[in-house]
């Protein structure tokens, strides 16, 4: 009789215990699955942010090239201008020099 109540109370102390581990590795598991979703949704996050800022620097990367596009087109535009300057200059000089001439005579 003995005997049987040490092996009742050796399987409740089993049992005991077994529930106590499986609580304990369904904690477990459960901050697992939490901790596996957390870092999925902060990938993906991440991954938002890249492909955000991927796209900004396309438009960033035309941007500047359009504006590259205008500063050699506004350079060749400012060599025309002098030019038509420099020629200007020069025919200003010959009628000047031309009146001078004709005031003389």
């Amino acid at each position: 009789m003995q005997w049987e109540q040490l092996l009742e109370e050796k399987e409740k102390a089993l049992e005991v215990e077994v529930e106590k581990h499986r609580g304990q590795l369904d904690k477990v598991k459960q901050e697992l699955e939490h901790a596996v979703k957390t870092r999925n949704i902060k990938e993906s996050e991440l991954l938002e942010t890249i492909e955000q800022l991927r796209a900004q620097l396309d438009g960033q990367s035309t941007t500047i090239s359009d504006l590259e596009g205008n500063v050699d087109l506004l350079e060749g535009g400012m060599q025309v201008l002098n030019q038509q300057i420099t020629t200007q200059s020069h025919e200003m000089t010959k009628v000047q020099q031309q009146a001078a001439i004709r005031i003389r005579y």
